[in-house]
């Protein structure tokens, strides 16, 4: 008998009897362990769907309500003294401003600048598998083979441990995609069953 971990072929073959009518796809984004933006160590991505997003840590006590808002700052007009054509586009900042002092490259006035603003959500730079809102790197995910396991929170890597060890799956249909059609094929394929669990097995270790 082949044992890798806790779980055992023979596990894996006398599995129980899977359907997944009653998870859609979007069932576990209430709370998202990620990696905090701050500290590293680990924060939770909550809010409902229809919800605006919170991102909290425990660790180093970073928060932050909804998607920061960033501003571009655009220089375009012609310079009242010469009628040169002024163009400029500044670094992302924080806040709108009013105006700002510049110079002629023609000319070389000094001008008073009306700019207009670009606005955008600030996402941040994850790496591999990132949460849906903050762009976080995920908590529980680990390379496998030549893709990632992943899961937001525990209770989806339980959800994916019971469709692996699953001898039987059914469908229901509810007029709903259920995650479990949307699952990739590296989780679905029978011959990486041992070798999923394993991987499930040691993101339940992780702190």
């Amino acid at each position: 008998m082949l044992v890798v971990g806790k779980f055992s072929k023979m596990d894996v073959e006398s599995g129980h009897r899977f359907t997944n009518g009653a998870v859609w796809k979007y069932h576990f984004r209430d709370s998202i362990l990620v990696h905090c933006p701050k500290c590293n160590k680990q924060a939770t991505v909550k809010g409902k769907i229809s919800d605006e997003k919170e991102i909290e840590c425990k660790n180093c006590y970073f928060k932050q309500v909804g998607r920061i808002s960033l501003f571009k700052p655009i220089i375009d007009f012609y310079c009242y003294e010469c009628g040169n054509k002024i163009y400029q586009e500044l670094a992302y900042i924080k806040s709108k401003f009013e105006a700002l002092k510049i110079n002629c490259s023609k000319c070389k006035n000094e001008l008073i600048a009306k700019p207009k603003f670009i606005e955008v959500e600030f996402i941040y730079k994850g790496t591999e598998i990132v949460d849906p809102y903050f762009g976080c790197s995920l908590w529980l995910q680990t390379k496998f083979k030549n893709d990632v396991l992943w899961a937001f929170n525990h209770e989806h890597l339980n959800y994916i441990k019971n469709y692996v060890t699953a001898k039987l799956r059914e469908r229901q249909g509810n007029g709903y995609q259920t995650l479990a059609e949307v699952l990739p094929q590296f989780i679905k394929s029978s011959k990486n069953r041992i070798g999923i669990l394993k991987a499930i097995e040691k993101l339940n270790t992780i702190d």
